[in-house]
């Protein structure tokens, strides 16, 4: 049986909470992990072997650090990759093993946030970058030790089924594996259920949030923008959303993951500290 790795997101706190105050309440709630703030990633001065050491003071493993950038761009692929190499020594010194990648997105891309047409995408040639830029994010990755996991997220320039796909088709599973969020999936239009069992084996590392459906079809219509999406009421508790997760589980379980289930709730309309108990008590139940 399958035996999954319960971790919350700091994403809900970070602008209102302290960093070790978070670090307490993730780690009394009963969640094993949580992801390295963006803020150490920033900090070429960060003590890692301190951030380290308030992780182990709580009993919590430091899972990942999250590496975006213009991937598709051959002017910036350069400084992409060295930010790869920078997240790989960050989470070498914390012992980790998952490095999160992502594409960024922009204005036309979070305009046109849950219904993107051909028009908005990229062109072949800056799909073809994204592709070769990332299959050697991917061998950077291996031989630091660590495997690099796609994240898909929608305003970026992979966000739509038809996206997800030729990323996957053009890069090796060998060098790049994924990290999917089934929130991102919903908002982009790729049924969660049909992509855990598409890619599975592929899977290495998995976001969950939830999204709220009357939500979704105002952004589809442009009743609302992507912000007034993420961050009004876009984004449901686990047990609230629309998405069926326990189905999610279920295919993750016929292909023996055995990783990690990271809460992102990017927002909710219960405080930080209600949202991740309310949640971690879902997962207890389903999983």
């Amino acid at each position: 049986m399958a035996q999954f790795r319960l971790g919350c997101s700091a994403i809900r706190w970070s602008r209102e909470a302290e960093w070790e105050d978070i670090l307490d309440k993730i780690a009394e709630i009963g969640y094993e992990g949580t992801e390295v703030q963006q803020a150490f990633q920033a900090d070429s001065e960060a003590d890692m072997q301190k951030v380290k050491d308030q992780f182990a003071s709580r009993n919590l493993i430091g899972t990942t650090v999250y590496v975006a950038g213009a991937y598709y761009d051959a002017e910036k692929a350069g400084e992409c990759l060295d930010k790869v190499r920078e997240g790989c020594k960050r989470m070498k010194a914390l012992d980790g093993e998952i490095i999160v990648v992502a594409a960024s997105g922009g204005p036309t891309r979070a305009a046109c946030a849950g219904a993107a047409k051909s028009e908005d995408m990229l062109t072949g040639d800056q799909f073809k970058v994204l592709a070769e830029t990332l299959n050697k994010a991917g061998e950077i990755c291996k031989e630091h030790g660590m495997t690099a996991c796609y994240h898909n997220h929608a305003a970026t320039f992979v966000e739509s089924p038809e996206e997800i796909d030729r990323l996957m088709e053009m890069t090796s599973p060998d060098l790049l594996a994924l990290n999917p969020d089934t929130g991102h999936l919903c908002v982009g239009g790729y049924d969660c259920v049909e992509f855990f069992q598409k890619y599975a084996p592929r899977i290495k590392y998995v976001h969950l949030k939830s999204c709220n459906a009357e939500a979704l079809e105002q952004l589809r219509k442009k009743e609302i923008d992507w912000m007034g999406f993420a961050r009004g009421s876009g984004w449901a508790e686990l047990r609230d959303g629309c998405i069926d997760l326990p189905t999610v589980f279920d295919e993750l379980k016929k292909a023996g993951y055995e990783g990690w289930l990271m809460v992102e709730q990017d927002n909710s309309p219960n405080p930080p500290d209600v949202a991740a108990e309310n949640n971690y008590a879902f997962l207890k139940e389903v999983v």
